[in-house]
């Protein structure tokens, strides 16, 4: 949240029927505020394009509109919802459910990812993937899935956000064919090279991302955004050396079922990824029901402490650490787990 004031900002206290109250945070087409609607005082996240800032010469309104068009047409519990479209004073503007949470970017940044239970990340994973499917369906490409794009509500529900440079079968010629356009370390070799994308490059981008929340680490480190581009060009062709480390090798307790999951949409081949992104979801699904079902590896503090049968509780570390701690030992541990079970 910026500490300047709306009017400090450049902008006015009102656009139409919202009150502007705190900056939440800034991007290539536009900025977004925290809002408060007048008449029903709901709160909600409304992007401001201003053309004041950015010239009519290019063509930042048309995607601004398409951004907000796109997403509009996506209703989806994993999607943010759009409200409304509207200009005032030379201010465009969409407001958007306001997602009450963290980013996945934060929660990465911040190493809060190691609080969340393998299933919790199965769950989270699920979400996004059942969103794309609903957009892929309704043939949008996001083209920019990455961990800032994400956030989970108070409730660790995955939310996708941010369509501005999402590709639809109705409008797809915005951006040409040659040109880059996403997150390069997140990106598929396919969109990293200006070739013509379809949903698949997606399921490339949301691997990568997984890959990061899991392991707290980049599938694909580089020391800049051109390198990570020419990488990613060649990725078929790289050395061991600059290919993602195994999960496992990472994050003993992932099960293998997992990683494989994660390799495939990682593939640099998009015809050995999932397709179409429902195979994915039913992937998921299908890996749910195992872990509910066989032992799962407990590992506090990088040490192996036991198994024990999951049946989709939510354990968290923290929890394990506490009784270990001031027992020392794997009887308390039992303890712990003869209650919850």
């Amino acid at each position: 949240m910026d500490e300047k004031s709306v009017s400090d900002l450049g902008f006015p206290k009102t656009l139409g029927k919202y009150i502007l109250q705190d900056l939440l945070g800034r991007g290539a087409m536009g900025v977004v505020f925290r809002a408060q609607q007048k008449v029903i005082g709901r709160i909600v996240a409304l992007k401001i394009l201003s053309l004041k800032n950015i010239g009519l010469q290019d063509n930042s309104l048309q995607r601004f509109l398409r951004e907000a068009k796109t997403a509009a047409k996506l209703i989806h519990p994993n999607i943010a919802t759009i409200l409304d479209i509207g200009e005032e004073r030379g201010f465009h503007f969409f407001a958007m459910q306001f997602i009450e949470g963290r980013s996945l970017k934060d929660i990465i940044d911040y190493h809060y990812y190691d609080q969340y239970s393998v299933y919790d990340k199965i769950e989270i994973f699920l979400g996004m993937a059942k969103a794309l499917t609903a957009a892929h369906r309704a043939g949008i490409v996001h083209r920019d899935i990455k961990p800032a794009n994400v956030v989970l509500d108070k409730e660790g529900v995955p939310v996708i956000l941010d369509f501005g440079i999402a590709k639809t079968e109705e409008a797809p010629g915005l951006t040409k064919t040659g040109i880059v356009v996403g997150s390069a370390p997140f990106m598929s070799p396919e969109q990293a090279r200006g070739e013509k994308v379809d949903f698949r490059t997606d399921v490339f981008s949301l691997g990568t991302m997984m890959y990061e929340f899991i392991t707290g680490v980049r599938a694909f480190p580089a020391a800049n955004k051109r390198e990570a581009i020419m990488d990613r060009q060649r990725l078929d062709k790289l050395p061991k050396s600059k290919l993602p480390r195994p999960i496992r090798s990472l994050v003993p307790q992932v099960p293998p079922q997992l990683e494989e999951i994660i390799k495939r949409c990682m593939h640099p081949d998009k015809e050995m990824r999932y397709s179409p992104t429902s195979e994915l979801v039913a992937a998921l699904e299908h890996l749910k029901e195992v872990i509910m079902k066989e032992k799962t590896d407990i590992v506090v503090d990088g040490k192996f402490i036991g198994a024990l049968t999951f049946k989709g509780y939510k354990i968290n570390p923290q929890v394990l650490r506490a009784p270990l701690m001031v027992a020392g030992g794997i009887v308390v541990l039992g303890l712990l787990l003869a209650l919850i079970f």
